[in-house]
């Protein structure tokens, strides 16, 4: 069973990947030549807190077991804090493209290295596959930008 401690951070994990879906569908409407590439990270955002969902219920159900280690909740607050400011900073359009995919690579970047999503341990395998598509998706994000990012260079 979950302490109220551990459900916040699973809370906050969710809460990440749904701010950066609204981010990434922000730009896809204030970068309509790349709303492929935006529209593309957005949904795999929304599938990202759907996994976060299943693997919370999992938990409940003792089918994984749910360690938050040395997980900061006072860094994640932060981080999801940055992602706010940005959302209000692109809403207002004072974000233009090259910047967008800054923004991009460095929450994305910040999420590989902080192994977000390392804190669930899987009993149940039917569930194993949830966490490598996090990590491999959140790798794949990374890559995404730098590709872009490198157009500009």
């Amino acid at each position: 069973m979950l302490s109220d401690y551990q459900k916040k951070i699973i809370e906050l994990m969710c809460k990440q990947e749904l701010l950066l879906a609204k981010l990434y569908e922000i730009f896809a409407d204030q970068f309509p030549e790349h709303k492929a590439f935006w529209q593309d990270l957005a949904k795999d955002e929304l599938q990202h807190a759907e996994w976060i969902k299943k693997l919370y219920q999992a938990e409940e159900e003792n089918l994984t077991a749910f360690s938050e280690g040395k997980f900061n909740p006072s860094a994640m607050n932060i981080y999801i804090e940055n992602i706010e400011k940005t959302i209000r900073r692109a809403e207002n359009k004072e974000i233009t493209l090259k910047m967008a995919i800054s923004y991009t690579l460095d929450f994305e970047r910040s999420l590989i290295e902080k192994n977000v999503f390392s804190h669930f341990e899987i009993i149940d395998k039917k569930f194993a596959g949830i966490m490598t598509k996090l990590e491999s998706e959140t790798r794949r994000h990374l890559k995404k930008a730098e590709d872009m990012m490198a157009r500009f260079r």
